[in-house]
């Protein structure tokens, strides 16, 4: 886990590659991610938080070879993961979600609920304990 603006930056460079590689590859379009200042908010954001939480950065390696990584913020009481890439060579080994089962099971030895954000992707609501169609308001 990376927490220190200095050492996340190069990985932040190689997760948003690698999620810009497969937007290009999978005909998809994010424009938040492929926003011009998007890296420097997410580099600005591991130094900007305080007390309250702050920016957290899971890393799974093979030697020194990123795998995957979770961009995600932590505090006292929760995890909340919004970025899970993971390198394309090792695609059929699924080192995301590898990744996300070590992290999921992080966060449960410390206690900390986890927020896998708004999503229908099968692989987020297979670990959920419960869901809801609609916001709680």
């Amino acid at each position: 886990m990376l927490g220190d603006a200095a050492r996340c930056a190069p990985v932040i460079a190689w997760s948003l590659a690698q999620k810009l590689e497969w937007l290009a590859r999978t005909g998809r379009h994010n424009d938040w991610i492929t926003a011009p200042d998007h890296r420097t908010f997410l580099e600005a954001s591991f130094a900007a938080f305080g007390e309250s939480g702050r920016r957290v950065l899971f890393v799974l390696r093979l030697d020194e070879e990123i795998l995957a990584t979770m961009l995600s913020s932590l505090d006292d009481v929760r995890l909340e993961c919004f970025m899970n890439v993971s390198h394309p060579a090792y695609g059929t080994l699924s080192p995301a979600q590898v990744l996300r089962e070590q992290v999921l099971q992080w966060a449960y030895e410390r206690g900390l609920d986890c927020d896998l954000r708004l999503a229908t992707s099968a692989s987020r609501r297979s670990g959920a304990t419960a869901s809801c169609r609609r916001p709680i308001t």
